[in-house]
């Protein structure tokens, strides 16, 4: 076993020898992130063996140690709108993932059982921190750069929610783009994460491809109802930051 997770180098062989012959010092660069990720992996390969034998009502204890992390990750990005971003992202992350986890209960895919609870809570939430960062980032740098051109609209009569639907238009493009890009080549240039691991363990296609459909269309809805929850709540807070009342 640990002879096949260091032969696993030998792909990065492959784009190093490459940029050798070109010249192209980045070496260090590739080296160090792939060490970092190997070690992260394997580590969590070690951790996730013994949370998968644990009860499952202390998967809820890691749920919540995801929620928490990932609310605070967010901070990083959107700092500028308070000290209150934390519960925002925490509430609105919360929110999302009670609505999602019930859905996906329903259809079976969820299952309170840690090897399937811990794996799909990850991706849940790790989506959802990902995209309420980038939008923290988002609204910020658009508040600030058409200033103008919202007092332009509130001296035209623009109402709060003109204002809200005006900037809610370049988010969900911002949101939505990468996704729907993603999920134009699901099947045809490849077969994606979850449906790959269950075809290896000897699952049935039909079964792997409704496992994966439900994993994209739930993975869609993470990226998208958490970020517009948090960028609704930190609505309010426009107002201070460009000193014009909407």
């Amino acid at each position: 076993m640990i002879l096949k997770f260091l032969l696993s180098f030998l792909f990065l062989a492959i784009p190093l020898s490459l940029f050798l012959y070109l010249k192209i010092n980045i070496a260090k660069n590739l080296i160090l992130p792939a060490l970092r990720g190997f070690i992260q992996i394997v580590a969590l390969g070690i951790v996730l063996l013994y949370f998968f034998k644990i009860d499952f009502k202390y998967s809820l204890f890691i749920a919540l140690f995801m929620l928490v992390t990932g609310s605070f990750i967010t901070i990083e990005r959107g700092h500028v709108f308070g000290k209150d971003v934390f519960f925002i992202s925490l509430v609105s992350m919360s929110l999302s993932y009670l609505l999602l986890y019930i859905l996906l209960y329903l259809a079976g895919i969820m299952e309170n059982v840690p090897r399937v609870f811990i794996p799909l809570t990850g991706i849940l939430l790790g989506n959802m921190t990902k995209y309420i960062g980038s939008v923290y980032a988002f609204i910020h740098r658009e508040i600030m750069e058409k200033r103008e051109i919202l007092e332009a609209l509130l001296i035209d009569g623009a109402s709060r929610e003109d204002i809200l639907t005006f900037l809610f238009k370049e988010i969900v493009f911002l949101i939505l783009l990468p996704s729907v890009e993603g999920m134009k080549v699901l099947g045809i240039i490849h077969i994606p994460g979850a449906m790959t691991g269950m075809l290896l363990g000897g699952a049935s296609p039909l079964d792997a491809a409704l496992y994966q459909i439900y994993i994209v269309f739930s993975l869609f809805a993470a990226s998208s109802l958490a970020p517009f929850i948090a960028a609704f709540f930190i609505f309010g807070k426009l107002e201070k930051m460009v000193g014009i009342r909407f």
